[in-house]
């Protein structure tokens, strides 16, 4: 049997439903995650992505974030919880 651990996902709403903004704060953020590639671009990583939910832009951190980039991850906690951001555990296999 495969553990399970939790996908976070902070939703660019506040606990008072207002929507957050910029719009594309979800991509800002993301790129604090993303490094340069051989072809001289930026690359987002895979653990640490902009989505769409419902029409709310969210960003989605992955488990592994947390061991592999420490430092990441607790700045995207500390600006969701700075912003009093919707966030949300969803399980994965």
């Amino acid at each position: 049997m495969a553990s399970l651990k939790s996908r976070l996902v902070i939703a660019g709403v506040n606990s008072r439903g207002e929507i957050f903004r910029p719009s594309d704060w979800a991509q800002r953020l993301s790129s604090v995650g993303a490094e340069y590639g051989a072809d001289h671009r930026l690359h987002f990583s895979p653990l640490l992505h902009p989505d769409l939910s419902n029409g709310v832009v969210c960003l989605i951190v992955e488990p592994e974030l947390e061991d592999i980039r420490p430092e990441v991850f607790k700045h995207i906690i500390s600006f969701a919880e700075s912003n009093d951001l919707v966030t949300n555990y969803n399980e994965v296999a």
